[in-house]
């Protein structure tokens, strides 16, 4: 990461600062020491503040059910691609969500993005503009996709996906290491979600229905948490997605530092650093568990996991798959981890509007 302070204009010639040490013991001063900055150095100073503001999106996972396809330079693909360009555009000034239709009946595509609920309206645009040039790259010729990034979520279908509940297909992200006592991390952590699953989906958070909340774990740990519905969703549908996505939470990363449910309508994520623009959101404390007996010294982790730089344990299994919606089957996709997060995908069997 690279700081820099710059004035309006480079100068022609090398800047000088003075600095001065301590006077002398009869109260004379030093000369000054001048220290030049070239305006090299000044361009590589800016080059750096450029590069480090305009990070590249972070990607995640991507769905193409691969269920319908359209003919390339079709009439769909036109629509696709009309659509795509007004997401892309609209990514400003949209609070984070924006949903569209482009085209008529049969060529009719519905199109969504959910930046995440506390990114800058820059990080939101970043993100929205990758997404909607990468989904067609990963996704070719398909009807109907979804991309995940850290800072937004895309997708698209030729079915509406418009105010409709759906929890799959989902990813499952969880940190290799372990929490100690987690009996009572497993209390803190479901009390802190229920709180944030009824804040993002009270009447008062219409416009983004989205929440954040602390709660203290140990004495010098705190859990961090987030919880996120699409807007489009009525508070009754947005809480039955989160408490899906919560009761998902033990079998996917249960005793885990660190995890995610990411869905089509809702995602929730913990960790054990605050891993969101806090000044950004009113922030109020999920309410405090009742008291359990502190963990023993000896086994406490890291309260940042990976992010110490310490090595870690090898990836852990994949977690049981969770109970299907009624008449569905769900398949689990590839497993795959890296350096923090293991990750698996996990598809329906058929598509599941209104599931």
């Amino acid at each position: 990461m690279c700081f820099c302070i710059l004035t309006t204009q480079i100068p022609p010639y090398p800047a000088t600062i003075f600095h001065r040490e301590k006077e002398r013991e009869r109260g004379k001063g030093m000369p000054p020491l001048p220290v030049t900055i070239s305006r090299t150095t000044v361009l590589l100073l800016i080059l750096c503040l450029i590069s480090s503001s305009n990070a590249d999106p972070t990607y995640i996972s991507h769905v193409c059910p691969n269920t319908t396809t359209y003919t390339p330079n079709s009439t769909y693909q036109t629509n696709l691609n009309l659509l795509l360009s007004s997401l892309s555009s609209s990514a400003t000034a949209s609070d984070g969500f924006y949903n569209i239709t482009t085209g008529k009946t049969p060529n009719i595509v519905y199109g969504l993005f959910l930046c995440q609920g506390n990114v800058t309206n820059d990080v939101c645009r970043d993100c929205v503009q990758t997404a909607s040039k990468d989904i067609l790259l990963r996704c070719p010729n398909e009807k109907v996709a979804t991309t995940w990034y850290d800072e937004c979520m895309l997708r698209y279908s030729n079915q509406s996906i418009f105010s409709v509940v759906q929890q799959l297909p989902g990813i499952y992200m969880w940190k290799s290491h372990n929490i100690s006592n987690q009996s009572r991390f497993n209390q803190v952590l479901a009390d802190t979600m229920d709180d944030l699953a009824t804040r993002a989906s009270s009447s008062n958070q219409t416009i983004t229905k989205f929440a954040v909340g602390e709660a203290n774990f140990t004495t010098s740990q705190k859990v961090y948490s987030l919880a996120q519905c699409t807007p489009d969703l009525s508070g009754s549908d947005c809480n039955r997605c989160l408490q899906g996505a919560i009761e998902a939470l033990p079998s996917c990363c249960g005793g885990k530092q660190g995890g995610r449910v990411i869905l089509p309508s809702c995602n929730l994520r913990y960790e054990m650093y605050p891993f969101y623009r806090i000044e950004a959101v009113p922030l109020v404390p999920s309410p405090s568990p009742s008291p359990l007996s502190p963990p023993p010294p000896s086994n406490r982790t890291s309260t940042t996991g990976d992010e110490t730089g310490a090595p870690g344990p090898s990836p852990s299994p994949p977690p049981p798959l969770p109970p299907p919606p009624r008449n569905r089957t769900i398949t689990p996709g590839t497993y795959r981890s890296n350096s923090t997060y293991a990750y698996r995908d996990i598809f329906l069997s058929r598509p599941c509007h209104g599931s």
